[in-house]
């Protein structure tokens, strides 16, 4: 499709998708970056960006990208949840908390959005709005051993030992 239409920005993106679907992060970035240079509103191109530069650790590299999704459409509910993570590896809890927020009010249906708060909460010590939303994942999303491990944090945290034992023993 690039050979007949070099100037075919979904070509280039999906093609990024399908290197970073093998680790080619590097050339996924190539192609991500050839997208926004042929349309510079294209929010897959950023948006995907994003993904492949958290994967390399450029962690302001995807704040960036998930930013500029967001600002040319406002109601992308997964940039705002993967920005959110970003902020949570950056030690930024509470940008993390708001950004998760909306996510799920934009859809609150999208269990990863409740996961990274839940994350994002427990970071704060609000550890009953941490299994809050850990809950909340977990029954979005009943395979998400991370939210059990995390909500077994919150119920140690407040005392409730059997509970987080319980919860620990459900990731083994």
């Amino acid at each position: 499709a690039i050979e007949i239409n070099p100037n075919y920005t979904e070509a280039y993106v999906y093609r990024g998708c399908s290197k970073a679907r093998i680790q080619d992060y590097k050339g996924a970035l190539a192609d991500f970056n050839k997208g926004v240079e042929i349309d510079a509103n294209n929010i897959e191109a950023y948006y995907n960006r994003g993904i492949a530069k958290v994967k390399i650790h450029d962690y302001q590299g995807a704040l960036a990208d998930y930013s500029k999704t967001i600002q040319i459409k406002n109601d992308y509910w997964q940039a705002y949840s993967n920005r959110g993570f970003v902020k949570i590896l950056q030690h930024d809890y509470k940008g993390a908390v708001d950004d998760c927020s909306k996510s799920i009010e934009l859809n609150p249906n999208f269990s990863v959005a409740y996961f990274h708060l839940c994350v994002a909460k427990d970071s704060l010590n609000d550890h009953e709005g941490a299994m809050a939303n850990c809950n909340k994942s977990i029954e979005l999303n009943p395979f998400n051993a991370d939210a059990y491990l995390y909500r077994g944090r919150a119920k140690a945290n407040l005392n409730d030992y059997k509970g987080a034992i319980i919860d620990r023993k459900s990731v083994v």
